[in-house]
């Protein structure tokens, strides 16, 4: 449920900061799960808070957690470029199909940070060819 409607009892779970800040992940209530959850990046841990009133109490909650290797800045791939006055970035595998997901991960994500030198500006980025999924597109895999 959305934070509006969690008056009596809830769960939060927030992120932690080197600084001592928290940032809320979310507020939970009722009887549906939220999705698998991840700390933000540069996060240092996780609080969960289980509030309750004097109202009522059901069981609570049960949750497993699992440490990861924390992702690079650029996703599953990329990269950083800064060097040069002009190039090319491609997609994996390009001109071939860019891969799947690994086995049992819900999905895979690739930045590219394109960084300005001191005294020029980023004034073109033509893209020469565009080749992904639509939103309910089909694909035949080999």
């Amino acid at each position: 449920m959305g934070v509006s409607s969690c008056h009596e009892d809830w769960l939060e779970m927030y992120n932690l900061y080197k600084d001592g800040t928290e940032k809320l992940i979310g507020r939970y209530c009722g009887m549906t799960t939220p999705g698998p959850m991840e700390s933000n990046r540069g996060a240092i841990g996780v609080r969960i808070l289980l509030h309750t009133d004097a109202l009522g109490v059901y069981s609570g909650f049960k949750a497993r957690y699992s440490f990861d290797v924390a992702k690079s800045i650029f996703g599953d791939c990329g990269g950083n470029v800064s060097s040069s006055n002009n190039g090319e970035i491609l997609s994996p595998n390009f001109p071939l199909n860019y891969d799947s997901p690994s086995r049992g991960m819900p999905s895979k994500t690739c930045n590219w940070y394109i960084n300005v030198r001191p005294n020029y500006n980023c004034s073109i980025l033509k893209f020469l060819v565009l080749k992904v999924i639509l939103q309910g597109e089909v694909v035949q895999r080999p």
